[in-house]
């Protein structure tokens, strides 16, 4: 990736309809995906499209998807996905987001 690609990038949130509504409120696109199917589907779609950099899952629609969020983690371009709580709270034993990031960057021990 070029210098000064990544501040071109935007962001994109697949959540419940509270979760998407909250980032869309701060100019953040997302989608509500009605199934695990569907979900899959936008994951493709939106680890394809270059002009998006970063996407928000809720950790339930990652959970349920898991195999394709580690098959475009495996890429060696963005999109960088972050798992994020629903509206409604986290779920038990998941690692935060500033967890996540650090056990993508080998500091987690």
């Amino acid at each position: 990736m070029k210098p000064g690609t990544w501040d071109k990038l935007g962001f994109f949130c697949l959540g419940d309809d509270l979760t998407r509504l909250s980032f869309a409120l701060a100019g953040i696109p997302g989608e509500t995906p009605g199934d695990s199917r569907e979900t899959r589907h936008l994951l493709q779609r939106l680890g394809a499209d270059p002009k998006v950099g970063i996407i928000l899952i809720t950790e339930r629609l990652a959970r349920e998807t898991a195999e394709e969020i580690t098959r475009l983690r495996q890429q060696d371009y963005p999109p960088i996905i972050l798992e994020i709580p629903e509206f409604s709270g986290p779920l038990p034993s998941r690692l935060s987001p500033w967890e996540q990031v650090q056990k993508w960057l080998g500091l987690a021990g």
